[in-house]
């Protein structure tokens, strides 16, 4: 019994050295050298005088009772700026974007005096 027991207490203390040596006794990640995959390159993209610029939006939510989510109803339906809005069928927009045609109406009069 007193034989194992040293055993176990040899193999402890071994295995606390090891323990406490790892970083001594394995070597820990280097940089990479070479080039990532070609799977992982970012694509290429086009040269930026190729690629026509977006129309500036306005920020419809300037005009009173247009929150995001109604922004969002115009922006679907095409409108997204005060220009666009005020210059717009309150019929039209109002059966596009699924809203109430009074509620169009209102914000068309108020978009006039933003554009």
């Amino acid at each position: 019994m007193k034989k194992l027991f040293k055993l176990l207490t040899l193999i402890a203390f071994a295995a606390g050295l090891a323990w406490l040596l790892r970083d001594q006794l394995v070597p820990g990640p280097t940089a990479p050298t070479s080039h990532p995959p070609p799977f992982r390159t970012p694509p290429e993209r086009p040269h930026p005088a190729a690629v026509p610029p977006a129309p500036a939006a306005d920020d419809l939510t300037r005009v009173n009772g247009i929150g995001p989510v109604y922004a969002g109803k115009l922006a679907a339906a095409g409108i997204t700026t005060f220009r666009d809005l005020a210059g717009a069928d309150a019929d039209r927009v109002a059966a596009q974007a699924g809203l109430p045609r009074d509620r169009v109406a209102d914000w068309i009069g108020k978009a006039a005096d933003l554009a």
